[in-house]
């Protein structure tokens, strides 16, 4: 195979979504993109939620010669990504295997610990993808390619990033060709419940400023954005080549360059096309004003997410969010006279956080004008500040690689046990939708099938499920409910976090 030009097989493997709408594999579809822009050839095997999907990995590796499988891994697919990494090296053992995504990139060295995995993608992947396809059959010089982790005498290695970052405006649209569409559009969006069909999701931005001690830093800390130019080109192609009547605009930081946010909403506006939009990823209330909202409704925004996470000022000032909580509500109320429907994303169980701390999280949210929460549990991933909180503290976890989710009770603290943050994590829900205008809401809304559907997932997810889960981890790792705790990590030691270095 010549050295410029090689063929990679991209995969999104199969995992417990925990009744999580998946949507389309947008991040592969980007490096997909880029990789072709480079002259290599990809293919995207898409196996999440296939109960068949050995099979059809088994046929991709026959029908194919492939130079290079890349595996995406976020860290509630973790163990599917191993996995699947696992079946490739019985299938194919002579293939490399590359895993990339939020997983490897806070935990790298974990991540290459396991036999089946020979290299690790690190944050932003175009570029350091790219180098290791071009690095030759044998992957030589592994040793200057920025970004990657790699082996070599039964040692592992870990580079530096890339100098360079992707300009956002010279990566092609996502590979759209390479994604049976249609399939998607027929599944349940991963956001709120549509207006128009059929939606998709975008990206017009990368990386986040900002340093909220529970978050990954995959993209960096260099907020980029898409040109106005760009963002419509790729609205308009996906408007008139695949019919795409809604928009899922999943940024982490749309609104972070307000004045950009404003002109993409007036080249909406202008442009004639009939469509909706929606914020499912969240945007942050102090990078709002009263124009900004009223644009974006009348540009055809729906509903949005605003990251919140606690009532408490001082717990936003621990976990370096920072918000001031008039400004919340202030957006809030401008959203609602709007008529754009709010959703708040709430998050408890911090280290230090007290049960008074929580009740200011309660009582904000019970009292807001939100239409909507979402309520998760503080999460140490590795690579993340909240992680090396815990190991400092010497806290005891239960991080369950089958179960890595934000709605699983993971660290206990002097404050909590598991058991103890989970009946807080059911109290928030409660108090929250217990309001007469709520639920007089919520029970209208399920008129709409697509509304309906979506509350029974999240009865289902947010109730059920993680009830369930609580009993297992009651009686495996909280025996004595505030007095016992344990700590398993990936790989299925028992051990405190403390002096543990697992970065």
């Amino acid at each position: 195979m010549d050295r410029r030009s090689r063929q990679i097989l991209l995969i999104r493997p199969d995992y417990r979504s925990q009744g999580r709408a998946t949507g389309y594999p947008i991040g592969l579809a980007f490096l997909a993109a880029w990789l072709e822009k480079e002259g290599h050839r990809a293919r995207i095997l898409d196996l999440a939620g296939d109960s068949n999907w050995q099979t059809r990995l088994r046929q991709a590796l026959t029908d194919h010669a492939f130079g290079l499988a890349g595996i995406s891994c976020m860290s509630v697919q973790y163990a599917g990504a191993l996995e699947t990494a696992r079946q490739i090296r019985s299938m194919d053992p002579g293939l490399k295997i590359a895993l990339g995504g939020a997983q490897p990139s806070c935990d790298p060295l974990e991540t290459l610990s396991h036999p089946c995995v020979d290299f690790i993608v690190a944050g932003e992947g175009e570029i350091p993808l790219v180098r290791l396809l071009e690095s030759g059959p044998s992957f030589e010089g592994l040793e200057t390619i920025g970004g990657i982790g790699y082996k070599r005498n039964g040692q592992s290695f870990l580079n530096p990033p890339p100098a360079e970052r992707v300009d956002l405006n010279q990566i092609p649209f996502p590979a759209y060709h390479l994604l049976d569409l249609p399939r998607y559009f027929r599944q349940e969006i991963p956001g709120f419940a549509p207006k128009k069909k059929p939606a998709i999701q975008i990206f017009t931005s990368r990386g986040c400023p900002y340093h909220c001690i529970y978050c990954h830093d995959i993209f960096g800390k260099a907020f980029r954005q898409r040109s106005p130019d760009h963002i419509l080109a790729e609205m308009r192609f996906l408007y008139e080549t695949h019919g795409v009547r809604e928009f899922l605009i999943y940024d982490d930081n749309f609104t972070m360059n307000m004045p950009v946010a404003k002109e993409v909403c007036r080249r909406i506006l202008a442009s004639g096309m009939d469509i909706a939009l929606q914020f499912p990823n969240g945007i942050r209330a102090d990078r709002t004003d009263r124009e900004l909202i009223d644009l974006l409704s009348r540009a055809g925004t729906h509903s949005m997410a605003i990251g919140i996470e606690s009532g408490s000022p001082r717990v936003q000032k621990l976990i370096r969010k920072g918000l001031q909580l008039d400004k919340v509500e202030q957006c809030i109320r401008w959203a609602r006279q709007a008529g754009i429907t709010t959703s708040g994303f709430f998050m408890i169980g911090f280290p230090t956080e007290t049960r008074q701390e929580i009740h200011e999280t309660i009582r904000f949210a019970r009292h807001s004008d939100l239409d909507h929460a979402l309520v998760s549990i503080a999460t140490p991933y590795p690579g993340t500040e909240l992680a090396a909180m815990v190991r400092e503290k010497g806290y005891r976890t239960h991080m369950d690689p089958q179960n890595l989710d934000i709605m699983a009770p993971h660290i206990r603290t002097e404050q909590f046990s598991f058991r103890r943050i989970k009946w807080y994590h059911l109290k928030t829900y409660l108090s929250f939708y217990s309001r007469p205008r709520r639920l007089a809401k919520m029970m209208a809304s399920w008129r709409n099938p697509a509304v309906f559907f979506k509350y029974m997932r999240g009865l289902n997810k947010y109730l059920f499920q993680n009830l369930g889960y609580t009993l297992k981890i009651s009686r495996a790792a909280d025996p004595r409910g505030e007095a016992a705790g344990c700590s398993c990590l990936p790989g299925g030691e028992s051990r405190t976090l403390a002096g543990n270095r697992h970065e």
